[in-house]
């Protein structure tokens, strides 16, 4: 490690499957869930679907630009995962 660095914290996360309890474990979940993006939107070999959405807020003080987006306004990204 470098000098002058310090480990602050570690983190250890949890497996997915105990963060998320509908997160599959085994292969046939997995295939089920492409089964039913197949069937449902004829768009196979999906696993899941990812979308995101600008969420506006009053930008902290001092941030400058970092909240800052192209729709000139400040906002957070809160993103989502689904699965059919």
């Amino acid at each position: 490690m470098p000098a002058g660095l310090k480990i602050k914290k570690v983190v250890i996360e949890p497996p997915l499957s105990l963060r998320f309890p509908w997160f599959p474990t085994t292969v046939s979940e997995w295939n089920d869930i492409a089964n039913a993006f197949q069937d449902r939107w004829q768009f196979p070999h999906c696993l899941g679907a990812v979308d995101g959405k600008h969420v506006q807020i009053i930008a902290p003080h001092g941030s400058g630009s970092y909240y800052f987006n192209y729709n000139k306004t400040h906002s957070i990204v809160l993103m989502a995962i689904a699965k059919c």
